[in-house]
């Protein structure tokens, strides 16, 4: 016999026994696979009639179950009798759609298929092509127009009654793919040094595809809302920052961020601000006779900009226990931060042995009593707000 039910709900299935005593033993099958008693299933024999009882249906429980009676060791399956009940039972009732038609969206062109479980079969129809299968019925309609935008409607009847269920399906055209091209910088963004107070123009060329998205970043964040101090426009292809008034503090990295639905461009450039000149001896007023010589004299302080040794860091030898002393003059705007590394590692203030200075521009490196643990490569590191630079030594220890 045929059962049907909703997910969630339950389903018994019996099976009449002629002759039941103590030897006859009745076992349940859902395919090939035996079902024993569990909190899903429920089997048990009364007055002639075996059954089980099948709990809390799910898809996977849809299949055949089969009741198998065996006495005295000779097993018989009831399968055959099984095929006669579908046949009488099923038909003599109106049809019941278990699985209803779901709205469907398709594109022009396309083939789509609606399909519906029926509890007893219908008749086919040669207007669009119909597929049936163990009690499921489809309907694909090919090459799919606007025409075919609709409500659908299946109807299953016979003698006993009918049922029906419907549909919706939309037919959308399919997007019209423009060709569209991602940012891309012809000309790029340029490194440049300005003097604090000037103004700074970064400049580049983009092509791509409109509607074209640019930002302006300074060190990986976006620049403040300044408009009397940053300032960005385009002409054409072209796009500019503008910064006026320049401060120490704008110095850095700027990238511009190009976009749009095709992709990502991303450029960068370094900005140095370096401090004015002054002049460390200005003019002074002097006095001269007509037709002699006149000699006038100022000094400029040159330290501006980024840090560079006027002398470098020398390599040097020392005897085991001597002294030694490793220096460069360095000089660039201040303030300037001096490191020392010893093998690329930076090192601690942590050796009695071991003094740091750097004092009048001279970066120094001192050694009151050499071990063999103090040879290798040293690096003395500037750094200051207009950049950096490093100088290298090597210091070679004689037992």
């Amino acid at each position: 016999m045929h059962g049907s039910a909703e997910e969630g709900g339950h389903v018994r299935f019996t099976c009449s026994i002629a002759t039941y005593d103590k030897s006859t033993q009745v076992s349940w099958y859902f395919g090939n696979r035996q079902l024993h008693p569990s909190p899903k299933y429920e089997i048990s024999y009364s007055n002639g009639f075996a059954s089980i009882y099948v709990k809390d249906i799910e898809e996977s429980d849809d299949g055949v179950y089969r009741c198998k009676v065996v006495k005295h060791f000779v097993a018989r399956s009831i399968k055959k009798l099984r095929k006669k009940v579908d046949k009488t039972k099923l038909l003599k009732r109106p049809p019941e759609f278990t699985l209803p038609l779901y709205n469907r969206t398709a594109y022009i062109g396309e083939d789509v298929r609606f399909g519906v479980t029926i509890t007893v079969p219908g008749d086919n129809d040669s207007k669009y092509t119909f597929i049936s299968d163990k009690g499921l019925y489809q309907l694909i309609i090919h090459n799919l127009d606007m025409d075919d935008d609709a409500e659908y409607t299946v109807m299953a009847h016979n003698k006993f009654g009918e049922d029906s269920c419907k549909a919706r399906l939309t037919v959308t055209p399919h997007p019209v793919v423009e060709d569209t091209m991602r940012p891309m910088f012809k000309r790029l963004l340029a490194n440049i040094e300005c003097v604090e107070g000037q103004s700074a123009m970064i400049q580049c060329v983009l092509t791509g595809s409109t509607p074209l998205n640019v930002v302006w970043l300074k060190d990986t964040r976006a620049l403040p809302n300044v408009p009397t101090h940053y300032q960005t426009y385009s002409e054409k292809n072209k796009h500019i920052l503008e910064i006026t008034q320049l401060e120490s503090s704008d110095q850095g990295v700027y990238v511009c961020e190009a976009s749009n639905n095709a992709g990502t461009a991303v450029c960068s450039m370094e900005l140095r601000v370096i401090d004015k000149p002054s002049f460390v001896k200005p003019l002074g007023s002097v006095s001269a006779v007509v037709g002699t010589p006149l000699h006038l004299e100022c000094e400029v302080d040159e330290d501006t900009g980024a840090p560079l040794f006027s002398k470098r860091v020398e390599s040097a030898t020392a005897v085991l226990g001597n002294t030694v002393k490793l220096q460069g003059t360095i000089k660039g705007s201040a303030p300037i931060t001096v490191k020392w590394l010893k093998d690329s590692e930076i090192l601690r203030d942590d050796d009695p042995k071991v003094k740091m200075a750097f004092e009048n521009n001279v970066a120094s490196l001192a050694f009151s009593s050499v071990e063999i643990r103090h040879g290798g490569k040293y690096t003395c590191l500037a750094e200051n707000e207009a950049g950096h630079q490093k100088c290298e030594a090597i210091l070679t220890i004689q037992g």
